[in-house]
């Protein structure tokens, strides 16, 4: 059993407003806690309230963060750049 989805990721609070497909599914028996439906949804309409906040929750990010944040500003970059005679090379 499965269900589809096209959905915006802002729906879940990502900062992404393209569009993106999602597709589910369970291996029976096991079944889902909504209706399965033929239709591809576009939103989370179909879930009961409580359901909607407990996965807008679930994917809820918390803070957004910045390239600058990941980036280790303590190293020495330098050690890292060609020297200019390198760059300067041209091979044909």
């Amino acid at each position: 059993m499965y269900q589809e989805f096209l959905i915006n990721p802002t729906t879940f609070g990502i900062p992404n407003s393209r569009l993106r497909y999602y597709l589910i599914a369970k291996k029976m028996p096991q079944s889902f806690t909504f209706e399965l439906n033929d239709k591809l949804f576009d939103n989370l309409d179909f879930l009961n309230s409580d359901l909607q906040r407990i996965f807008q929750e679930e994917f809820q990010f918390k803070e957004i963060k910045t390239l600058a944040d990941y980036i280790d500003t303590s190293l020495d970059l330098q050690k890292f750049l060609l020297p200019e005679k390198v760059l300067e090379k041209v091979r044909f």
